[in-house]
């Protein structure tokens, strides 16, 4: 038999990026948590180069900081749920021209990510200035606590194309936590 652990009280209850406020940790009869072990999960790539029609990112994932072999789709861990917490792209000139980069994080419920695969958040970036070594970024949460949760079962697949200026000097990092 399980029990529930941890309780929510009054109206400003707080929900943080990790969603402890309203979490609630299940325990089993031994009194052992279920659920309760978290793995860090980030995807991410670094001076990629944009392409002019919308391609797959060649990613490299990294479970509690220990990276793995890159790809441009990954299954959740078996067993585990993948919770979405952030996403960052940022782009920096090449050389003396404007440019940008749009990201967007898409899933396959059931087998590869490829480019036409459902999105499910989009980012973009751009330098405003034809200076060479000019940075610009953004970041976006996207899971703001429970309820408000996004989760991916171990069955789905998770990648991220991207489109812009076929030019080097481009990031991206997706984090969140498997459980």
């Amino acid at each position: 038999m399980a029990q529930i652990k941890g309780s929510v009280s009054g109206v400003g209850a707080d929900v943080g990026a990790t969603s402890r406020g309203l979490y609630a940790e299940l325990i089993d009869s031994g009194g052992r948590l279920i659920g309760a072990t978290k793995t860090v999960f980030v995807l991410f790539a670094t001076n990629f180069t944009a392409a002019t029609t919308e391609a797959m990112i060649t990613l490299t994932p990294s479970r509690n900081f220990v990276n793995a072999a890159t790809g441009t789709s990954f299954t959740i861990t078996g067993g585990k749920r993948f919770v979405l917490l952030g996403l960052t792209v940022a782009t920096k000139n090449a050389g003396a021209a404007v440019q940008g980069v749009l990201v967007r994080v898409r899933v396959n419920p059931s087998g590869a990510v490829v480019t036409t695969s459902p999105p499910v958040i989009s980012l973009g970036a751009g330098t405003t200035s034809a200076t060479a070594n000019v940075v610009g970024g953004g970041s976006s949460p996207i899971s703001q606590g429970w309820p408000c949760l996004i989760e991916l079962p171990d069955t789905a697949q998770i990648g991220i194309s991207q489109i812009g200026t076929a030019t080097a000097g481009n990031d991206v990092f997706l984090w969140g936590y498997e459980y």
